[in-house]
């Protein structure tokens, strides 16, 4: 029996957009990611809310907003009931970026935020008993085949992309024999937190029918990760040297714990002519994300299990950089500051407030390291 598949994006089809997209096998509707931006227009949502009733699933790739940033809303306001399936890292940590992502929109408006707020958070993530939690490589069937229908039933599996702890590729299998995978903003190198997807390895072992990916970073000239490092250093060098400060928007719980290594380690061993200089986290709930994190080694990079391993070395426990949750904390550190901050939208949070109050002097500096959102 010949079975059925469509495949629709809701949205992230373009350049920025967050990605939502509709896959239809036979009768069974699955949601893959229900990203939102940090606008917040509940009117980007439309063509989920339309199709709402009829999703059975929802598959979860990555924890930023981009990927899960609709979840409270859609749990909260619009009623999905449907089983939530991911790694643990992507529910712990996506619980963590929309709690950020709240308490930057509360202080940033002179009225309530009110699209969602923390009840929503805590209904879609932490009291959601429809949510499955899976390991990387385990298989979940996701639908059993009817004794009657020849060849039904879906299976699921989750394998690293690479970019994000937890995050994953989506391996679906069909009763057929045949398989989709759903691979969006994975990384196929090596980085200090996080080993290589292994998407490459996945795909010879058997071609998929359907490949839903992406090619967002098709056109950009490929840096080796030293270069790149080397590079952001070197701006982080010459500002602190002119006495000035440097600010670097990052989101709350991702590419933070990354950029937060090379910090501590590159402070751990330089040396300023200009006297202190401050390397700071800043971030309302980066201390419950680090403790999640250290207690991940299965999910974490060759390198820091091997550090744990070997010298018993706790992943995250920083020599010079320094966690703060406040603002006003940043006060006690005297002279120039290099500072992680959410958000990289600048839309609201931290970031954009050390924005305000820096951005004047020409001796500071602002380094994004990602692409900016459109708007």
């Amino acid at each position: 029996m010949e079975t059925s598949v469509r495949f629709t994006p809701l949205s992230g089809v373009d350049a920025e957009s967050p990605l939502c997209y509709l896959l239809e096998i036979d009768s069974f509707t699955i949601l893959l990611d229900c990203g939102w931006d940090e606008n917040f227009d509940e009117s980007a949502l439309e063509p989920i809310k339309r199709v709402l009733p009829r999703v059975n699933a929802v598959l979860l790739s990555h924890p930023d907003v981009a990927h899960l940033g609709a979840l409270p809303y859609l749990v909260g306001k619009c009623g999905l009931t449907a089983p939530i399936f991911s790694t643990k890292p992507v529910r712990r940590m996506g619980e963590m970026f929309m709690f950020e992502s709240y308490l930057a929109k509360q202080a940033s408006t002179s009225i309530d935020f009110a699209i969602f707020d923390l009840d929503d958070v805590d209904a879609a993530f932490r009291l959601n008993p429809r949510w499955t939690e899976l390991r990387f490589s385990q298989r979940h069937q996701l639908l059993a085949a009817m004794p009657a229908t020849a060849g039904g039933g879906i299976a699921i599996a989750a394998h690293a992309a690479g970019r994000y702890p937890g995050g994953a590729v989506w391996r679906i299998s069909l009763g057929c024999g045949e398989e989709v995978v759903y691979a969006v903003d994975y990384n196929h190198r090596k980085e200090r937190l996080l080993n290589r997807t292994n998407l490459d390895e996945l795909l010879s072992s058997q071609q998929p029918a359907l490949l839903i990916s992406d090619c967002l970073n098709g056109l950009t000239e490929n840096t080796d990760r030293h270069r790149r490092d080397e590079e952001f250093l070197d701006a982080i060098t010459a500002t602190v040297e002119a006495e000035g400060s440097v600010l670097i928007p990052t989101d709350a719980a991702g590419r933070v714990l990354e950029l937060a290594l090379l910090l501590d380690e590159h402070f751990s061993r330089a040396r300023y002519d200009k006297g202190t200089t401050s390397p700071v986290l800043l971030s309302a709930t980066i201390k419950t994300v680090l403790e999640f994190a250290r207690t991940q080694l299965e999910y974490l990079g060759s390198e820091l299990v091997q550090a744990f391993s070997l010298k018993r070395s706790v992943p995250f426990s920083f020599r010079k950089l320094s966690v703060i949750t406040r603002l006003e904390e940043l006060g006690a550190f005297p002279g120039p500051k290099v500072v992680l901050a959410p958000m990289p939208s600048l839309e609201s949070g931290p970031a954009r407030e050390l924005l305000v109050q820096w951005g004047a002097l020409p001796r500071n500096t602002i380094i994004f390291t990602e692409r900016a959102q459109v708007g």
